[in-house]
């Protein structure tokens, strides 16, 4: 009798259950379980079949209380899992649908999404070009770990005793290391002579700069005499090889040296070299006269001095008291010629970009051109947002019955945003594949322009990608905000009556981009068709000579 009882009770209290639509047969039978538990533990306690299933009920609670008593069981986190991945599940279900959308939009548009797109690729592309330029020129000189410690004293060139007297008196100067161009030597291989850009350096070079060494040991190649480091692409050229460590070369008809270390020719570097040759071969072949320009030689302006400061050290103290040394040295015969000169200390990091500064040993860049092409990559993106806008507010008409459809179909003003914001993010999404595209097929010719040797694979490195990626889904989310708050706004009443006109402010909005797009692209325009005619006129004018009748000879 009891345990028919108790068989109608619980079916009782699960169709009760079941009028609370969120609890699916299994979590039914989860709160089942628990009911029972409670059931057995207070018949345990001595209560009756009947009242042990009331009180184990109550304490349970009804259908609408059910959650609440989830919180406080495990089946109450199953449930909220649960719950989480109905959500995810309705999410993938609504994203699915405004790709179907977007597709769709796209399909049936295909005219102003090819617009769309194109315009929107090749602005980007030509954005990309301008960022890759703009960050080669910004990482010179950036691989070297103490880079922010090493200055270059005095100007391009310095006088030779200058960088051991200022590191012998002022113990916060690390290290120098001397640099020195010149005399450029031949070098004879199998009958062939050439002529590769040569560096003189001490051995202190290579522990003060990161320039990678393939082979030989920093510490020794380029302290003995007769000492040479080529580069990777110099052995190449000479021997067919890289395996050229210990080979010897002919220098100058008379020179025998042997090469002691192989490095890759140096890329984004002020300095600049085919070979290093150690700065003691100049000593060896005439040591009266070496000793005599460290000495004495304080205006022969003709060596590079670099210092490496030690940490916490200030620049800026040790350029005061190092400042008044030529003058000190030499401050007669300066006079005499009504001349002054002061030492200074320039940022190695600083000497690419910076024109002032000067430089003997490589390539030179321009911080002004690296503002001016970044400030023209951020016209073009915002002229391709400008456009994108109001390429979308134009077809905002075509679009206002489907809007007004969708909104007497019960859709929210925010799903109409998200729809709309979601196909501009697409949109801007497969135009920044195509502009990678457009790039690697057009950097060749940039590298041509440019003189530089740019890789297409550096447009596919991970932190490239991941600033693409995120930056087209902030483009696409900046440049649909507007088109798809406007586009929500129609009220369906009016646009199916046929009154499907952009609101007034809309309008004015749509008409200020087009001025600034005007604008801009006006201002861009002059200023290339200004550049193009001062190029032609450098390149026609009269240098006031012959070239056909000058001839250049090269004495080294």
């Amino acid at each position: 009798m009891n345990a028919f009882k108790r068989d109608v009770a619980l079916a009782t209290w699960r169709q009760f259950m079941r009028r609370n639509s969120a609890l699916t047969e299994d979590r039914l039978e989860e709160l089942e379980v628990h009911l029972l538990d409670h059931m057995d533990q207070l018949q345990a306690d001595g209560y009756g079949p009947d009242e042990a299933f009331r009180l184990a009920s109550r304490r349970l609670g009804g259908y609408d209380e059910i959650e609440r008593e989830y919180g406080k069981t495990k089946w109450g986190r199953t449930g909220r899992r649960d719950m989480l991945g109905r959500k995810l599940l309705a999410m993938r279900d609504m994203l699915a649908t405004f790709l179907r959308s977007a597709v769709g939009s796209m399909r049936r548009h295909p005219g102003f999404t090819a617009i769309n797109i194109i315009g929107f690729a090749v602005s980007l592309a030509a954005v990309l070009l301008i960022s890759l330029y703009v960050h080669d020129e910004l990482q010179f000189d950036a691989q070297h770990t103490e880079g922010e410690r090493i200055f270059r004293m005095g100007g391009a060139t310095t006088g030779w005793p200058y960088g051991q007297l200022v590191k012998d008196s002022h113990p916060e100067v690390e290290a120098v290391t001397y640099l020195r161009t010149y005399p450029q030597l031949s070098i004879r291989h199998e009958g062939v002579y050439t002529f590769p850009d040569q560096l003189y350096a001490d051995a202190e070079f290579l522990r003060m700069f990161d320039f990678p060494l393939v082979e030989g040991d920093r510490e020794t190649a380029l302290r003995a005499p007769g000492s040479v480091v080529v580069t990777q692409e110099l052995a190449a050229e000479l021997f067919g090889t890289t395996d050229v460590l210990g080979r010897r070369l002919v220098m100058n008809d008379s020179l025998d040296m042997a090469i002691t270390g192989i490095m890759p020719r140096p890329r984004r570097s002020h300095i600049s070299f085919d070979m290093l040759i150690s700065f003691e071969t100049l000593r060896a072949q005439n040591p009266e006269w070496f000793d005599g320009q460290m000495t004495s030689g304080w205006l022969n302006l003709n060596v590079t001095n670099y210092v490496r400061l030690a940490e916490h050290a200030s620049a800026a103290q040790l350029e005061e008291q190092i400042a008044g040394l030529p003058m000190e040295h030499a401050g007669d015969f300066l006079r005499s010629w009504g001349a002054e000169y002061a030492l200074t200390l320039t940022p190695m990091t600083d000497i690419y970009l910076d024109a002032a500064a000067g430089n003997a040993l490589g390539p030179s860049g321009s911080r002004a051109l690296v503002r001016m092409l970044a400030l023209v990559a951020a016209f073009l993106l915002l002229l391709a947002l400008v456009n994108f806008v109001n390429l979308a507010t134009a077809r905002s008409t075509e679009r206002a019955r489907e809007v007004g459809i969708r909104k007497v179909a019960g859709s929210s003003r925010g799903l109409l945003v998200a729809q709309f914001m979601f196909e501009a993010i697409l949109m801007t999404l497969l135009a920044t594949i195509l502009a990678l595209i457009v790039a690697a097929v057009a950097l060749p010719l940039l590298n041509t322009l440019s003189g530089k040797t740019l890789p297409w694979t550096d447009l596919l490195a991970p932190g490239w990608l991941a600033a693409l990626a995120v930056g087209a889904v902030v483009a696409g989310m900046m440049s649909g905000l507007y088109p798809s708050v406007v586009l929500s706004r129609f009220a369906p009443v009016h646009v199916l009556k046929g009154r499907r006109g952009l609101p007034r402010a809309g309008g004015a909005v749509r008409r200020g981009l087009v001025v600034l797009q005007f604008t801009i692209s006006s201002v861009m325009v002059l200023g290339t068709l200004l550049v193009h005619s001062q190029i032609n006129f450098m390149l026609s004018a009269s240098p006031g000579f012959d070239a056909d009748e000058v001839m250049v000879v090269d004495t080294r």
